[in-house]
């Protein structure tokens, strides 16, 4: 995640301080005895209108080489095709593709749209299903529509919290699915 602002409204940095990534995945790729390493699955290039600006953080595929340094395990092109029958490997060259800026609307999304009380339920239950996050904050709170819904976490009051602020069907569709345990865990 990188959509951060402290209480005042100023965007947190996404990178600051952040050691090169290739030196961080050629020593997991060795932590765990792997002779390889592929990028994949974060080279996200972002189109909606309301998240183009984190096009400005997007890892690239030469990203993973900075500070990839290892003597047990290589770093493979992010594309490629592995023939296991032949133990091969063929560099493939996708044609990149240009950014088209399209509107929430698109995807459903309508930022005026509050949120049901069956959708606010399914919040409740869903955070408070997370059992450590009494332990860190107090509550959090949804800004939905232009309205807030705060959850309350435990009996620590509402001094500390997270705040996320989401069009309905984003927010729900997040919820249903799960997706923010392994931003939260």
């Amino acid at each position: 995640m990188i959509n951060y602002f402290d209480e005042s409204g100023r965007r947190i940095p996404a990178r600051e301080n952040i050691p090169a990534l290739g030196a961080r995945n050629a020593h997991r790729t060795a932590t765990v005895g792997a002779h390889y390493f592929v990028p994949f699955n974060s080279m996200h290039l972002y189109q909606r209108e309301n998240s183009i600006w984190a096009n400005q953080y997007q890892t690239s595929v030469q990203d993973y080489a900075k500070g990839f340094d290892s003597k047990r395990c290589e770093i493979l092109s992010a594309f490629i095709r592995y023939d296991c029958e032949r133990d091969r490997v063929d560099e493939m060259r996708p044609t990149e593709l240009p950014v088209a800026v399209r509107s929430a609307a698109e995807f459903g999304d309508d930022w005026a749209e509050p949120l049901t009380p069956a959708d606010i339920a399914l919040a409740e239950r869903y955070f408070k299903s997370v059992e450590h996050l009494a332990g860190v904050i107090d509550f959090v709170n949804l800004r939905v529509g232009g309205r807030e819904y705060a959850i309350s976490l435990g009996a620590g009051g509402f001094r500390r919290g997270v705040t996320f602020e989401a069009p309905c069907h984003s927010l729900v569709t997040a919820l249903r699915y799960e997706i923010f345990l392994s931003a939260i865990s």
